[in-house]
């Protein structure tokens, strides 16, 4: 189910490319993860803890339509490690996505635009730890400013979640990660 997912992702990417006009863009984002937990299910019940700072690279594609950008993207976390872990543990994910920009005013009536974001897509998980894992269900909601700000072209407060399955003793269990980030972006 992953492989096809991540084909007609692909596929999909390139159809929207291709069908694109000149007034499409690319942009490559930076976010800092400041807030995040994790929670994965035990024969005990669930465990849940905090994870340390992380941060991701990210890169989307948009297009404006009047007040809404539409787009994918992917995102790439750094491998950040678990709160309170003794054995060194870390994970991250890669997650790909749809999206849209919702914006609060006509987009040329004001140096800076308010906007609420949403994302949908799958992300996989990476780690060291365990013999079997798969990706799951990705999602993020948001509020964001576009304007030219000097270094930068937007920012973002956003709210993440990824949830996989990993097998612990010859078990699969729920895996879910949920972050609060400060993203901010540039255009290609």
């Amino acid at each position: 189910m992953k492989k096809i997912f991540l084909i007609i992702l692909i596929i999909g990417i390139g159809i929207f490319y291709q069908a694109a006009p000149i007034f499409a863009q690319i942009g490559i984002s930076y976010s800092f993860d400041y807030i995040g937990s994790y929670a994965h299910d035990e024969d005990f019940g669930r465990q849940i803890d905090t994870t340390e700072i992380g941060f991701g690279l990210g890169l989307e594609y948009l297009r404006q339509i009047e007040t809404i950008e539409i787009g994918a993207g992917i995102e790439w976390q750094k491998l950040r490690g678990f709160s309170f872990s003794e054995n060194n543990e870390e994970f991250g994910f890669i997650s790909g996505y749809g999206m849209g920009k919702f914006y609060l005013r006509e987009p040329d009536t004001v140096s800076y635009n308010l906007y609420l974001l949403g994302r949908i897509g799958y992300g996989v998980l990476i780690e060291n730890q365990y013999r079997q894992k798969t990706g799951g269900f990705y999602y993020a909601i948001g509020l964001g400013a576009k304007g030219d700000f000097e270094i930068f072209n937007w920012i973002e407060l956003l709210y993440s979640a990824n949830q996989a399955m990993i097998e612990t003793d010859l078990n699969l269990k729920a895996f879910f990660y949920n972050k609060m980030s400060i993203v901010i972006g540039m255009v290609l």
